[in-house]
């Protein structure tokens, strides 16, 4: 019988334990049909039987045979992948190996290094077949013959991903993969000269050296040793010893006990050996002496010369940041008695940090540079600190560094501190989403500026431009887009800075997005990431990074889309971001949701809600998702249950946009359940009086999809119009595919004629509301065809949710219904 067309196809998994599907049910095979099975699928072409028989049964009889086919005929779906002549046996499946070599085989065909290996990595987690066969000789030659293939063949992907990864800066990554050869194959000296390349360029000259010793052993093992060119990764261990000797040139000899430890970072090398070199004896010791406190000519002199000598150290790889440097020279200062020196340089040291990233130690270098100053000395600082406690939204640290700046102001009528102060009130109120209370700070803050202004007192330019900035935040959070627009345009022509530019672009570009000037918040986001990246400024990236994936995915840009969320959980999970993290998961939820991927989506979710909650708003991101997929599924009193329960949850004045979305789910189920969209309109009102397009855009097509009457289903597609004229929704496929199956339920509602070919494109499609078009379409020819394109609709968005939402879903939109 041969397989039949345009139908599910028989889905196998052999890297790991053995899986068979159909239609989204599992296949129970075992024993030697198992194998059979999975030998048939993954040959993938027709077999003898006298092949099947030397394989599986050598002393065996044909009847064996027959009966393990009509154990497979009699599995689900069998007709449709069970092809049996006679003569031969075929079946036909959609195989993860075959996915795999097929990737892999024209990912190779680029130059090393161009090509993302990740889709084809993300298929060989676990071995090939890992099934007994000791009994089966032949079978067991074959299946170590296919794994070594197989394992070729992932070494090739992992040695491109890793070449990949590492010309795109993502080296952990290219560790990850090139380690991982190094522990299928501990002599494969390709592998261990790149890993020590990176380690080598990262400053990890320790690391590097026990990967070259680990390959040492294993070649030595193997009556071999390593390349000359592998151990020449290392360096030169003259050059070395040459910069320890100008250390000992540079550092008079009364200066020398305990900078073993500050040496050792400069040139990546041990403490003791670094000693050795300094004292010209061996030390049998690893316990070094502690940084000795210095009379203020000495330390001066200290300090003099190991600046000098940091000056001299920008082209050369340094193991440990240079902020750590300027914290030892403080040390030095505070021992010898002199605050204010140990003040500047733990500033010096904070700036360093801060401008690497590094943000926890710039934060406490800050902290032990105010403790050594007096009240007269500290706005500096105080400021500096502010605008650090704003980029780590650090809510608590602000309103304390407010209160600190507050006294100030009133101990030395200090308008510079008042303005600092009310910014950071500001600012801890936007962040713990007391909006009316942060615009009050904000207006105060103007009201400072305008009295300097007045007074013709010049207005220190940072603190200018992070006003501008605030309040371009506030009417962000709030959903005003066209004046957040017009704060940061306004910042911007102040030419700020550029640690304050690329925070600008990031917000404008994020405004573009939901005003759907897609276009230009593509570019000037990528603008501002570009700006980000080469300040090192990884918080700026982080919500950079987030608003170019949102736009992807509106652009229709789904691979863009689902790399920058991942991206995302990356940075955020680096700089322990969980605002940041919860938008990430968030996304890829979404993204899932929207291509009709539920049971994906629906775990996704689940993984969010077990992260550590950050506020009140933050905590409904996982509902939304869960109760839109609850709705879809028919579950609609659940949905309604845990909106409301969430809504409940959001203290008066936060109805942010977190807010408005709950708002507008609620909206939607009202339509769903009562066909009253009236709680809709009253949303959609507010949201036009505040520009909020992408909420329009939003509630308007899904209650054009939902409600029944075509009178009003015709005036959102009027409302739409606009929105359609602009190229707004054409550029945004999903929402385009949204409008056309609107349309083509329309028409049926008006009994006019349907464009069949367009559903039975969307119900073809990875989309939420394929299983809709595909019930229409069946709804109007009622034929076999039309209900096997149901059923795989059907299947598609239920795999993977729990079984309670998934009978839900078939009963729900039921092709009968």
């Amino acid at each position: 019988m041969k397989p039949g067309h345009n139908t599910f196809m028989l889905s196998v998994r052999l890297f790991g334990s053995p899986h068979f599907a159909y239609g989204g049910e599992v296949l129970r095979v075992r024993g030697k049909t198992r194998l059979l099975l999975a030998y048939l699928a993954h040959l993938g072409r027709e077999t003898a039987r006298s092949e099947l028989m030397r394989l599986f049964w050598p002393s065996g009889r044909p009847h064996n045979l027959r009966q393990a086919l009509g154990s497979l005929r009699r599995l689900p779906g069998a007709g449709e992948w069970l092809w049996d002549q006679g003569s031969g046996v075929h079946v036909k499946a959609k195989i993860d190996t075959a996915e795999f070599e097929g990737l892999v085989n024209t990912l190779s065909k680029q130059p090393l290094g161009s090509a993302d290996h990740s889709a084809a990595l993300a298929l060989a987690t676990a071995p090939f077949l890992p099934l007994d066969a000791t009994e089966l000789p032949d079978l067991e030659a074959w299946q170590q013959d296919e794994r070594r293939r197989l394992s070729e063949l992932l070494q090739r992907a992992r040695r491109a991903q890793a070449a990949y990864c590492a010309q795109a800066g993502k080296v952990e990554d290219a560790e990850l993969c090139l380690e991982a050869l190094l522990n299928d194959d501990p002599s494969d000296e390709d592998a261990a000269q790149r890993l020590m390349s990176l380690h080598v360029q990262s400053g990890r000259r320790d690391q590097a050296s026990a990967v070259y010793n680990a390959l040492k052993r294993e070649l030595k093992s193997l009556s071999s040793e390593p390349h000359p060119r592998t151990a020449a990764l290392l360096g030169n261990g003259h050059d070395y010893a040459e910069l320890l000797a100008q250390a000992r040139r540079l550092l008079p000899p009364e200066l020398s006990p305990g900078s073993a430890a500050l040496w050792s970072k400069v040139v990546g090398l041990p403490e003791l050996e670094v000693a050795q070199w300094l004292s010209g004896a061996e030390h049998n010791s690893t316990e070094l002496e502690a940084v000795p406190p210095l009379s203020p000519p000495l330390a001066t002199l200290w300090q003099g010369r190991l600046a000098h000598w940091l000056s001299e150290l920008n082209e050369r790889p340094v193991g440990t940041p240079l902020h750590t440097f300027w914290a030892l020279i403080a040390q030095h200062w505070q021992a010898a008695g002199r605050c204010d020196q140990a003040a500047q340089s733990l500033t010096r040291a904070a700036q360093q940090a801060q401008r690497i990233g590094a943000y926890a130690a710039a934060r406490q270098h800050y902290t032990q540079a105010l403790s050594l100053l007096d009240d007269e000395a500290r706005l500096p600082l105080l400021s500096e600190l502010a605008g650090l406690q704003e980029l780590l939204a650090d809510a608590p640290g602000l309103e304390q560094n407010a209160q600190a700046l507050h006294t100030y102001a009133q101990r030395w009528q200090s308008d510079a501190a008042l303005l600092t102060a009310h910014l950071s009130t500001a600012t801890a109120k936007l962040l713990r989403g007391e909006l009316s209370q942060a615009d009050l700070s904000i207006n105060a803050a103007f009201s400072v500026v305008e009295r300097l202004e007045r007074a013709n007192i010049t207005v220190d330019l940072n603190l200018r431009c992070r006003l501008h900035l605030l309040r371009g935040n506030l009417r962000l959070r709030a959903g005003r887009y066209a004046e957040a627009r017009a704060a940061y345009q306004a910042g911007l022509a102040y030419q700020p800075p550029p640690e304050l530019k690329v925070r600008f672009l990031g917000n404008l570009g994020a405004v573009y997005g939901q005003e759907e000037r897609l276009a230009e918040a593509r570019h000037t986001l990528e603008d501002a990431l570009s700006l980000a990246r080469s300040l090192g400024q990884l918080p700026s990236a982080l919500g950079i990074v987030l608003n170019l994936a949102v736009t992807a995915e509106k652009l229709g840009d789904t691979a863009a889309a689902i790399s920058g969320n991942q991206e995302t959980l990356s940075l955020a999970r680096e700089l322990n971001h969980t605002p940041s993290l919860h938008m990430a998961y968030r996304n890829l939820a979404t993204l899932h949701l929207r291509r009709g991927a539920l049971g994906l989506a629906w775990n996704t979710a689940q993984d969010l809600q077990d992260l550590p909650i950050p506020d009140a708003a933050h905590a409904a991101l996982p509902d939304l998702v869960l109760a839109e997929i609850e709705w879809h599924c028919g579950a609609l009193g659940a949905a309604r249950q845990r909106l409301e329960a969430r809504l409940a949850t959001v203290p008066a004045g936060q109805l942010d946009r977190i807010g408005q979305q709950v708002a507008l789910h609620l909206g939607i189920l009202s339509i769903l359940q009562d066909q009253d969209q009236q709680p809709l309109l009253a949303l959609l009102a507010q949201a036009e009086a505040a520009s909020y397009q992408e909420l329009l855009v939003e509630g308007r097509l899904d209650a054009a999809l939902f409600l029944t009457a075509p009178d009003q289903i015709r005036r959102h597609l009027e409302a739409l119009s606009q929105f359609n004229t602009s190229g707004q929704l054409a550029r945004t496929p999903n929402r385009l595919a949204r409008l056309e199956l609107i349309c083509c339920q329309l028409a049926w509602r008006e009994q006019r004629p349907v464009k069949r070919s367009v559903l039975r494109r969307l119900a073809r499609e990875p989309f939420l509301y394929a299983l809709h078009a595909a019930r229409l379409l069946n709804r109007l020819e009622g034929s076999t065809q039309t209900w096997q394109l149901y059923l795989k609709a059907a299947a598609r968005a239920g795999q993977g949710l729990p079984p309670t939402l998934r009978r839900a879903l078939v009963k729900q939109l039921s092709p009968e219904k």
